[in-house]
């Protein structure tokens, strides 16, 4: 005859197994939404939400003077006919890593697109959180409208704000308004999380 104590396991295991298996299928099904709409939301929670493809997403500058989204967050992405920007636990994926870098080339390379929106005209200094799996992984080309005006590389820095070929701090001139800020890929296998974009000079995310 079974204990009182081994009849409650069991109610107690059939009780949530139905509520672990609707758990799990709905963060399948979230994952499932976010890849197919390419466009989602990271909460301060860290909890993710989806926009539906007709909503655009506009990241507007705050009384701070700062512009932060996720790199998964992209309004639109264009992939080129080798590669692609791939969501990855939370980070946006070159893929495939085979060794390719196409320096300040930015025709024949995929692109992210974010739409921001500036407040607070002048200087800006951007900050990039990416990183790679290794040194032919670790760097990317950035620009506003289309045009190239930098590429930063991350090496042995998480956040990183140093150019690759100017050595310096990477700024963006900017009026208020309305812009299109775009992430290319240079190196494939480079991993990109979050970008910052601050009017002050002595912000550090």
């Amino acid at each position: 005859m079974r204990s009182r104590k081994s009849k409650t396991k069991n109610r107690l295991a059939i009780f949530l197994y139905p509520i672990v298996f609707l758990a799990l299928t709905s963060i399948s099904y979230a994952h499932t939404l976010c890849e197919q709409y390419n466009k989602i939301l990271i909460l301060p929670t860290g909890d993710i939400i989806w926009v539906y493809p007709e909503t655009e997403v506009i990241y507007k500058q705050d009384s701070l003077g700062l512009v932060a989204f996720k790199a998964a967050g992209y309004e639109s992405k264009e992939n080129s006919m080798t590669h692609q920007w791939e969501l990855q636990q939370g980070w946006m994926v070159a893929e495939p890593d085979g060794g390719l870098n196409v320096k300040q080339d930015i025709n024949n390379t995929p692109r992210l697109n974010y739409n921001i929106q500036i407040v607070k005209g002048g200087t800006h200094y951007l900050w990039i959180k990416g990183k790679g799996p290794h040194g032919s992984s670790d760097s990317i080309n950035y620009g506003i409208d289309g045009e190239r005006l930098g590429t930063i590389t991350f090496k042995d820095r998480l956040w990183s704000n140093y150019t690759q070929y100017t050595k310096t701090r990477a700024t963006l001139d900017l009026s208020p308004g309305d812009y299109v800020f775009t992430l290319w890929m240079r190196e494939d296998g480079t991993k990109i999380q979050e970008v910052r974009i601050s009017n002050s000079e002595v912000y550090t995310p």
